[in-house]
């Protein structure tokens, strides 16, 4: 059966009291944001018996900047208070991306061998990193917000089942919108191609260039 389990906006002011809205229902939470979605997806996986699809947005690493838990993330002690973060960001937000590769791991740690064997993975961000944030090769007014490489390029990577191309990568262009025909290939649709979704399946095996000649 459908279900859904996250927020209704596009973000929180506060990573440890949020809204969680669960199947409709909407109640404060207080756990850690980016546990607790990692919770709720493992709870809701260990739950199928059947072929799955699990979509888990995260909504980190993105402002409020702040200080995970410190199991979490390698960047040492951190002052908590806004000065200090507004001085020196940058830490905050790379202790805030490897605390999304530390869930990411358990997620997949939670998830049986036998069954991971047989699963699909798909990461990708959602958009380019702040102005404020950025790092070279990148600038700030080529980054969240513009149309240059830093606003628009983002990290993509697939791996797991029917994945043969290993540790590779690939300048073909994609586009997100891609991933509703890749997907939809993976599971056995015929179609390569809907509206504006290219289906990128045959690089994930073979060195070919996608059907994308251009991006919007």
């Amino acid at each position: 059966a459908d279900y859904y389990a996250g927020l209704l906006s596009g973000g929180v002011s506060d990573y440890n009291n949020w809204n969680l809205t669960e199947n409709g229902v909407t109640n404060a939470n207080t756990s850690y944001i980016t546990t607790k979605l990692t919770d709720l997806a493992i709870d809701w996986i260990n739950e199928q018996s059947t072929p799955w699809f699990c979509w888990l947005a995260y909504n980190a690493p993105h402002t409020p900047l702040h200080v995970p838990p410190s199991n979490m993330h390698s960047q040492g002690e951190l002052a908590t208070d806004e000065a200090s973060i507004e001085a020196n960001p940058q830490p905050y937000y790379l202790a805030m991306m490897e605390s999304l590769d530390f869930e990411i791991g358990r997620l997949m740690d939670n998830i049986p061998a036998e069954e991971l064997e047989n699963t699909i993975v798909i990461f990708i961000g959602d958009n380019g990193t702040i102005g404020s944030l950025i790092q070279a090769p990148y600038v700030a007014n080529r980054s969240k917000g513009s149309l240059h490489q830093g606003g628009v390029h983002v990290p993509l990577i697939v791996s797991g089942a029917q994945v043969s191309r290993k540790g590779e990568r690939d300048d073909n262009l994609v586009n997100a919108t891609d991933l509703f025909a890749t997907i939809a290939q993976m599971a056995g649709a015929p179609n390569t191609r809907y509206e504006d979704s290219h289906s990128f399946y045959k690089v994930l095996s073979n060195e070919e260039t996608t059907e994308r000649e251009y991006n919007y």
